[in-house]
């Protein structure tokens, strides 16, 4: 089976995946508009005019002082990281490198398509595998086994028989927690997590500009003659990139009935759409915790969700070191049936992995859920933050 070469806007969008935010390229098409470099201080201040509709008059010091941080120790530094801006910690300025960039990935967007759900999406290339096999399936639905059999011959260039079944459980796997749900959320599929089948609800809208070429793919309307582990729910996984552990947060977010509760423990970890998915489930009756020593970050979550309870975790939840250089990043619980434990790599959030699990009776979710437990009677209970003894 052959692959066509991955198209010039989806090799852009994987060397800079900070385009895939919409906030990341306004900022790299405001400093390109500039004549001279900005400083954070200004920036911050453009961000907050922003938020306010154009409004600077409703624009407080605290917001202006957050946007600042948040340049400072988060997007700044990721996009000079990615040649998309030059940034010396004083003033930033676009290179052509990242208007270039900018644009590459912009004209690719479709224009009645939500260029920022879009990216979302294409910023994987087992997403746009996922995607190109579906635009091409003469099927109206079709199973999560025989897709994953599908994704796996495309990704491996190899015959059926020659892919293992420990590649076709791990396809099977992502599929099921991190991808399907993130094209059903951005309404380019239905999946039906219950019976385990997708249906094409949009591909098209995609764009070929974004697609591969496979072959028509028949098997993807069956089992594809394995069985890739139905059962996957009973598994403990690993996930090896950092956009993947956040979209299982998001996922466990979205699929917690009654209680969730969440530990960050680095910076830089709380994307505003992670603060959609948490607002979103409080609204729905789930019963949110949210834990962090940062006290910027407790102010954002007061901000964003104010239905949930925010507290300050004793200090050991962020300092042991969990094997190697990795450091816990975050830790999630959702009701008591799922669990994700992630580390980090000397606070460096793109080195962030995880292990992750499904099931009541998961030896994972079990432990995790103690931990949380433990860690709470020890002292670092879930007040309201204004309540805690472990404020400062």
């Amino acid at each position: 089976m052959r692959t066509a070469e991955t198209p010039p806007a989806a090799t852009v969008l994987r060397q800079y995946e900070p385009l895939s935010s919409a906030q990341s390229r306004r900022l790299v098409r405001l400093l390109a508009a500039q004549s001279a470099p900005l400083s954070p201080a200004a920036l911050a201040v453009v961000r907050a005019v922003e938020d306010h509709a154009g409004a600077p008059a409703a624009v407080s010091e605290r917001a202006i002082r957050q946007h600042r941080i948040d340049l400072v120790h988060g997007e700044l530094p990721r996009l000079a990281a990615s040649d998309l801006i030059e940034y010396d910690g004083d003033t930033a300025t676009a290179t052509d490198e990242g208007i270039a960039a900018v644009r590459t990935v912009e004209d690719a967007i479709p224009p009645d398509v939500d260029g920022d759900a879009l990216l979302s999406v294409m910023n994987s290339d087992r997403r746009r595998t996922v995607a190109s096999v579906l635009a091409r399936t003469p099927h109206e639905r079709v199973t999560l086994t025989g897709l994953a059999v599908a994704v796996a011959t495309v990704e491996q260039d190899a015959d059926l028989t020659r892919i293992d079944q420990s590649t076709l459980e791990e396809v099977q796997t992502t599929l099921h927690h991190v991808h399907l749900p993130k094209l059903d959320e951005a309404r380019f599929v239905e999946y039906d997590a219950e019976t385990r089948t997708i249906a094409d609800e949009g591909i098209e809208r995609i764009g070929s500009a974004w697609l591969t070429e496979t072959e028509p793919l028949s098997s993807v309307a069956s089992d594809g003659g394995h069985d890739a582990s139905a059962a996957a729910d009973e598994n403990v996984w690993s996930i090896d990139a950092h956009e993947d552990v956040v979209e299982r947060m998001r996922a466990l977010a979205d699929h917690a009935d009654d209680e969730l509760v969440v530990v960050l423990a680095a910076e830089g970890l709380l994307t505003p759409g992670c603060l959609i998915h948490l607002r979103v489930a409080t609204e729905r009756g789930v019963d949110v915790a949210i834990g962090t020593p940062h006290a910027a970050v407790r102010d954002r979550i007061d901000a964003a969700v104010p239905e949930a309870t925010v507290w300050n975790p004793q200090q050991q939840w962020h300092l042991p070191s969990l094997g190697g250089e990795g450091r816990l990043s975050r830790l999630v619980v959702a009701d008591t049936r799922a669990a994700m434990l992630a580390t980090i790599d000397r606070n460096r959030v793109a080195s962030e992995t995880a292990v992750t699990g499904d099931g009541r009776d998961n030896g994972l979710v079990t432990a995790v859920r103690k931990l949380v437990d433990s860690r709470l009677d020890a002292g670092g209970n879930r007040q309201p933050d204004h309540q805690s003894p472990a404020s400062p």
